[in-house]
């Protein structure tokens, strides 16, 4: 019986460190997996932003689900239409200005399908007077569909007296 009784023990031991070697193992490709993406979105964004920038509305679409809204920072209901067509004014206008993110940060879903990013959005407008800076809250939220992310939805709010 004793003979048995120590089999037993060491299988369950070695079993043990064993599966717990596996799910360590398993843990960290998620992490890489998710540390990946997230340099993805984050690349997704930049390029996104850049597109504004430029006032490039094919490469702007390019990111944007069909489906996508946008809630400005005074609640009003954007769709990828009425965007198109503030870019249309802009570029009529001459209008020049900087978008870009701060303290982005990612999280992921429903088995890294779906992320949201929330951070800092600041635009910079050139005016007579010099440069007028509006700092917004934002949150977008992505879908991975057929191996490709779009953005779905986008929400900013505003923020007054943000020292960045």
């Amino acid at each position: 019986m004793k003979p048995f009784f120590f089999i037993a023990i060491f299988l369950y031991i070695s079993c043990f460190f064993s599966c717990e070697k596996k799910q360590s193992n398993s843990n960290n490709l998620n992490v890489k997996k998710a540390n990946s993406l997230t340099e993805e979105l984050l690349q997704i964004e930049k390029n996104r932003l850049d597109a504004i920038n430029q006032l490039d509305t094919t490469q702007y679409k390019k990111w944007l689900n069909p489906e996508f809204e946008l809630i400005d920072s005074f609640g009003k209901l954007n769709d990828i239409t009425e965007l198109v067509r503030q870019f249309k004014v802009k570029i009529n206008a001459g209008v020049r200005e900087k978008h870009y993110t701060r303290s982005t940060k990612v999280k992921l879903f429903n088995e890294q399908t779906v992320a949201i990013l929330n951070g800092i959005y600041i635009i910079e407008k050139l005016e007579n007077k010099g440069v007028i800076v509006l700092t917004m809250r934002y949150c977008d939220v992505y879908a991975k569909q057929q191996n490709k992310w779009s953005l779905l939805s986008s929400q900013l709010s505003r923020i007054r007296n943000l020292k960045i």
